[in-house]
């Protein structure tokens, strides 16, 4: 009896520190897991799950100007929104995510992460700074500001994605990764900003909306009747969840010497 009694407690024990497992790994992981150079050898998100073959999942990272046109080069210094999507067919459950940005000469962090957007958080590991889901996301794209490191040549980012079925354990889940270098090009024509650029993320939304811009200035949202339904700073994530379904605009002002810009967005 008391045999008996031992081993259901291991059992427990074990089940226990299996669901903490799972758990924790949908808010990130603690170690580095996009195959960048210096990570442990062998390390990957397939040590934790087990491959399966539905989802085929893919992963895509695209580094966009704050107009929201993309980019293959940077300009030293300057901001960029770096969008990661996961996909995966047959309709996955959740997604997941690391990446990281390094300088190709040495391997080491370039560049400095800004604003993230929802469902995102930065942690360090190898001393340089990672991005993962900072919670279960069940929509597979993520976003990121990121200023340009100065007097660098390439860099490039690595980065991991996972489509997960949320079955209560680790089978069946597939994971992709790949890297994209981007170079970096020659300095503006001119020093004088004569437009601010303003990228709207996520759009559409549901809850929360980021206002990404060159600069920190304030900004309106009105309805379609063109009500002022809400303010913010560029750059700074604003609670939006309130708004009715439908189409709002974003305006800011020539109050700071800027042209003026007005984009839309959809809340859901």
């Amino acid at each position: 009896m008391i045999l008996k009694i031992r081993n259901t407690s291991k059992i427990a024990i074990l089940l226990a520190l299996g669901m903490w497992t799972l758990m924790s790994n949908r808010t990130g992981v603690p170690q580095a897991v996009t195959k960048a150079p210096i990570e442990t050898s062998g390390k990957s998100c397939d040590n934790c799950h087990t491959v399966g073959t539905d989802y085929k999942t893919t992963v895509d990272l695209a580094v966009l100007n704050l107009d929201s046109t993309a980019t293959s080069t940077y300009e030293a210094g300057k901001k960029y929104l770096v969008r990661l999507k996961v996909t995966g067919q047959n309709n996955p459950k959740s997604y997941g995510f690391q990446m990281v940005c390094l300088k190709s000469s040495d391997n080491t962090e370039a560049g400095l992460w800004g604003t993230l957007g929802p469902k995102v958080k930065a942690v360090t590991l190898l001393n340089r700074k990672y991005l993962e889901q900072s919670s279960q996301q069940d929509n597979g794209t993520f976003y990121a500001q990121w200023t340009a490191p100065a007097n660098m040549n390439e860099v490039k980012f690595y980065y991991a994605g996972l489509a997960a079925n949320m079955n209560g354990n680790t089978n069946g889940d597939q994971v992709a990764t790949g890297s994209k270098a981007v170079a970096i090009s020659g300095p503006s024509s001119t020093g004088e900003i004569v437009s601010l650029g303003l990228s709207i993320f996520p759009n559409p939304t549901t809850q929360f909306l980021t206002v990404g811009s060159d600069r920190n200035i304030p900004y309106t949202i009105h309805d379609q009747l063109g009500r002022k339904v809400a303010s913010g700073t560029t750059n700074q994530i604003i609670d939006v969840s309130y708004l009715s379904k439908g189409k709002y605009i974003v305006k800011t002002s020539d109050e700071f010497g800027i042209a003026p810009v007005t984009k839309s967005f959809v809340k859901q």
